[in-house]
């Protein structure tokens, strides 16, 4: 199971195969929120952001920095946006990497892949953001840009996949970290189209039959078989639904040491707010 996987405590065994199946997506806020801590720890400091991130489709919301200020990506629905207790400020651009990045969409893959997406890219972007403030940069620098950007897909977007396909398989391992630009843009592929594998795998299930669609078609993944060896969880029902949200949000830590190029997770988290710290935010106790 992906470490992604492993935080998702109201997700339901899938369709065979060891695939999860998320809870069925909500219109407005979702049922639980999923804190997710990535800290680069060099010479005893550390420094962190915190992915906000929807336990029903594994969209990421915003970020909050060591300023405890959380920024929120926005969305055209008003209904989904973060809880007020959040205080979030406006990010400055929407969930799209076209926005954050601040470019057209055809060229967003070109630019994922200029990156070099792998441990020093998600090193140098949790640096970054973890000092994130608008107001302490010239205008043509306020959004989150290319930092927010390749780490919700090194590690948001690629944790939906297969560890083959994600390259952040070996979770102790920082061989695998590596992305390099053919995954970057198989990645990028798959990722575009992610949300028809669930749909097609979850009908098969229900059908037995396995029905073409020209989207994943253009992905090579004709069949079953190769569909559910791509995911790693599985998106529900495509139809929207109303249900009472107000779960306290579970945490998880993902720490990167540039010493030993590693990155390693820590489940028993201490609490990450100190009381006189806390703003307007709330935060749940860690997950079991």
């Amino acid at each position: 199971m992906s470490w992604l996987g492993k935080i998702n405590g109201n997700a339901t065994p899938g369709p065979g195969d060891g695939l999860l199946v998320l809870p069925r997506q909500c219109t407005g806020p979702p049922p639980r929120w999923r804190h997710i801590k990535i800290a680069v720890e060099e010479n005893k400091v550390k420094e962190w952001i915190i992915a906000v991130v929807r336990s029903d489709n594994m969209y990421c919301k915003g970020i909050i920095n060591m300023g405890w200020y959380c920024y929120e990506l926005r969305e055209k629905d008003p209904n989904r946006k973060l809880p007020p207790e959040y205080n979030a400020i406006d990010a400055g651009c929407d969930v799209s990497y076209h926005s954050m990045i601040g470019c057209r969409l055809e060229d967003v893959k070109q630019k994922l892949i200029d990156e070099g997406l792998g441990f020093g890219s998600a090193v140098r972007s949790v640096k970054i953001l973890s000092r994130y403030h608008p107001a302490h940069l010239n205008p043509e620098d306020r959004r989150p840009g290319m930092p927010l950007a390749s780490l919700v897909f090194s590690f948001v977007e690629a944790a939906r996949m297969n560890p083959r396909c994600s390259g952040l398989g070996a979770e102790n391992d920082g061989r695998y970290w590596s992305i390099g630009p053919e995954l970057t843009s198989q990645l990028w592929d798959l990722s575009k189209n992610w949300r028809y594998m669930p749909y097609t795998v979850l009908d098969c299930r229900d059908t037995g039959e396995w029905t073409p669609n020209k989207y994943l078609d253009g992905i090579g993944r004709t069949t079953r078989q190769l569909a559910v060896g791509t995911l790693s969880i599985v998106l529900n029902s495509p139809e929207w639904y109303y249900e009472i949200a107000g779960q306290k949000p579970t945490r998880m830590e993902l720490v990167l040491d540039p010493e030993k190029q590693r990155w390693f997770k820590q489940l028993a988290l201490k609490r990450l707010m100190k009381k006189k710290k806390r703003r307007l935010m709330v935060m749940g106790p860690s997950s079991p």
